[in-house]
């Protein structure tokens, strides 16, 4: 074992009762190794031809052709350099982690790998903001709906209930999947801060909020709905419908 600073041999050895048991071994033995030393130098002009790092892709712009690719949205890049991407279609996403943990970071993200679908008018996303629109405000002329207090907020999930239901009737016995077009777009409805509608708004507003919510997560899929939601606390006493969300995202 490698010491961290700060620590020694004795640090360890008082500490041998529970490392036996963490390893399942009857006796551990903590002895000092050898202790390798050497001098590195470094050479000018190996530093002038070293390859550079490559550069961070940045995002790209929008394309001019509507070029939708919801089964895996760009949201970032993996530590091996390969894309990170998360399916949007026929798939709920749960983002969860304490305040400052990068949550807003992946909404945000989502959203960007959708604006292609955007500016070609096939993805028709409503952002609910219940911090007041303090977090997306910035990104409001992307939003097909923008809502941040109470009853806009309920206003615009009656309306999205209703579209979906609407939608639903009409496919029926057509197609068992939608597929978007500028007259019926795929509706994204992006959530931040769940709990604030599920947990913290009055017992009323809770109820309703809990039925329109579970239509979405059970026959969202079919119609072309997708939601999208941020939580702090994503527990089930918090999030009831935990298991309807597919995707689930931690963040640390």
């Amino acid at each position: 074992m490698r010491l961290l600073v700060g620590q020694s041999v004795k640090t360890w050895q008082t500490q041998v009762d529970g490392l036996a048991a963490a390893f399942g071994a009857h006796h551990v033995t903590i002895q000092p190794g050898p202790v390798a030393t050497g001098r590195a130098t470094t050479s000018c002009s190996a530093c002038a031809t070293t390859t550079p790092w490559p550069p961070i892709p940045l995002a790209r712009p929008c394309p001019d052709t509507p070029v939708v690719r919801l089964a895996n949205v760009p949201v970032g890049v993996t530590e091996q350099g390969s894309p990170w991407l998360l399916p949007v279609a026929g798939r709920h996403i749960l983002v969860g982690g304490a305040t400052g943990a990068g949550k807003g970071s992946v909404l945000w993200s989502l959203v960007v790998g959708l604006a292609p679908g955007i500016k070609a008018g096939l993805i028709a996303m409503r952002c609910l903001d219940p911090k007041s629109g303090m977090e997306f405000a910035a990104g409001q002329a992307l939003f097909d709906r923008f809502a941040y207090d109470s009853d806009s907020i309920l206003a615009v999930l009656r309306d999205t209930t209703a579209t979906m239901l609407a939608r639903a009737q009409r496919l029926r016995g057509t197609t068992r999947c939608h597929r978007p077009t500028r007259a019926e777009p795929h509706i994204v409805l992006l959530v931040d801060e769940l709990a604030t509608l599920t947990t913290y708004a009055d017992r009323k507003q809770r109820a309703e909020v809990d039925q329109l919510l579970g239509l979405w997560l059970a026959q969202g899929r079919a119609v072309g709905v997708s939601v999208i939601a941020a939580v702090q606390d994503p527990s089930k006493d918090v999030v009831a419908l935990r298991q309807l969300f597919p995707v689930r995202v931690g963040c640390a």
